[in-house]
């Protein structure tokens, strides 16, 4: 994989959660936390799930192994979730922007959530 083509997918991944962000938007409060009987309890709990696994990887890209993800029910709206998703965001693009072929072929190192290294 080239810088170019990282580039490429994470610009159409941000792309990807804007759409996803914008459809939760015309949800109500209520909705958003609703629970839904799926793998994640509620939109809130799906998206929120998508944002912590995007920001441990930009941490983990970083050099730092965060001990657990951050908690969804801080995001009591979409618009507490996407203010935080877009502060997020505009670190991960400038990092993937920076990213040079040496990079991407470095060894990584990092713990994970529950089972070490």
């Amino acid at each position: 994989m080239t810088p170019q083509e990282m580039r490429a997918l994470y610009e159409y991944n941000a792309w990807a959660n804007h759409r996803s962000l914008d459809a939760a938007s015309k949800l109500t409060a209520e909705q958003f936390v609703q629970p839904m009987g799926s793998s994640f309890d509620s939109v809130r709990d799906t998206l929120g799930h998508v944002f912590g696994a995007e920001w441990i990887w930009l941490e983990r890209f970083q050099g730092r192994s965060p001990a657990s993800l951050p908690d969804t029910t801080q995001f009591k709206d979409i618009a507490s979730l996407k203010e935080r998703w877009d502060e997020h965001e505009a670190r991960l693009l400038g990092f993937v922007r920076g990213l040079t072929q040496s990079d991407l072929e470095r060894v990584m190192e990092y713990k994970t959530l529950k089972f070490g290294v």
